[in-house]
């Protein structure tokens, strides 16, 4: 397209706002906000890591897709990047993604990159078909899962509880934690980068710095510190399940890390910790619970199968590996 123009991204509300537009509108069953992009890109420390937007626009500045690049801290080597490109789907199949994928990897030349990874949605078989052309190939799948809310019935699974305080297991959250214990950020941390240890990855897993966990999980405006749901066992904490609110969709809450450390596992601990959240959100009014999993964790899978988690269409992971310079 002659008239198009890719454009390196400035940091400002109208081109934040043109990015959700472009994200809304090709997920719109998972609508972003300007101000979600904006502290997501906020909270990356770029001392350390690289982090590049380019948009493609028409003649009248009308955004009609975007490319970014990053490093990502918990899969960390200076030349693995996250790959992502989005084009709004009227604008489609008239060459502004393969624009946007080369005007990317030349820069990335730059870096010297070596592994990029993206995603794309099992129900988009022409974004798979797009990516393996290009050498992508798949390394992973994970299911998303949602639970209807307010059809669920926690009676089946209420003798759980009982037998959790009959093995010492006490339920907390990071709001009450703040109130009565000095050391709490220090000691999620550890829990959370610990847990984090064991879930699938698609490359070698680098524990996030604390800032970085706290910026995700304490700082961010999506975050709830009393829908993040901590098991203690002789006041050490040892598991985790984490509920985040969507402003972009009030009536969601989209669930992180749900986890127990690995001497504590087959005693009903995350079905307990997983309760909490669905008794939250059922308290709180909220309508779905959306949840991504690995289909190779099929301890996790199993227990969202038996909360009624419904799996919608799996997200594809893939991987390009680049020559390395001569």
């Amino acid at each position: 397209m002659s008239e198009l123009s890719i454009r390196p991204f400035e940091d400002c509300e109208h081109q934040y706002a043109a990015l959700a537009q472009v994200e809304s509108e090709l997920f719109p069953d998972h609508p972003v906000t300007a101000d979600t992009l904006r502290y997501d890109d906020h909270a990356l420390d770029t001392t350390k890591f690289v982090l590049q937007r380019h948009m493609a626009c028409l003649p009248q500045g009308d955004v009609v897709g975007h490319a970014v690049y990053h490093h990502m801290e918990s899969l960390f080597h200076p030349q693995r990047f996250w790959l992502w490109i989005a084009v709004r789907p009227a604008w489609q199949r008239r060459g502004i993604g393969t624009a946007l994928y080369n005007t990317a990897l030349k820069d990335l030349q730059k870096h010297s990159a070596r592994w990029l990874h993206t995603s794309a949605r099992e129900t988009m078989p022409h974004a798979v078909h797009y990516l393996q052309q290009r050498g992508f190939r798949e390394t992973m799948r994970s299911w998303e899962s949602h639970l209807d809310v307010q059809g669920f019935d926690p009676r089946p699974f209420q003798a759980s509880k009982g037998r959790m305080q009959n093995e010492g297991v006490v339920f907390t959250t990071q709001a009450q934690e703040k109130t009565c214990r000095s050391t709490w950020l220090q000691e999620l941390y550890e829990l959370h980068t610990t847990l984090l240890g064991d879930v699938p990855f698609t490359a070698p897993y680098t524990p996030p710095s604390l800032d970085t966990f706290a910026q995700h999980n304490v700082y961010n405006p999506e975050a709830l510190p009393d829908a993040y749901f901590i098991a203690k066992h002789n006041d050490r904490y040892i598991g985790e399940s984490v509920l985040f609110r969507s402003q972009a969709q009030p009536e969601s809450l989209y669930q992180g890390l749900t986890a127990v450390r690995r001497e504590y596992r087959g005693r009903g601990i995350a079905v307990a910790l997983k309760l909490a959240t669905i008794d939250y959100a059922q308290c709180h009014g909220y309508k779905l619970i959306k949840t991504w999993n690995a289909t190779v964790n099929t301890a996790m899978l199993s227990i969202n199968d038996k909360l009624g988690f419904v799996r919608q269409p799996a997200w594809i992971e893939l991987r390009l590996e680049l020559p390395e310079e001569q």
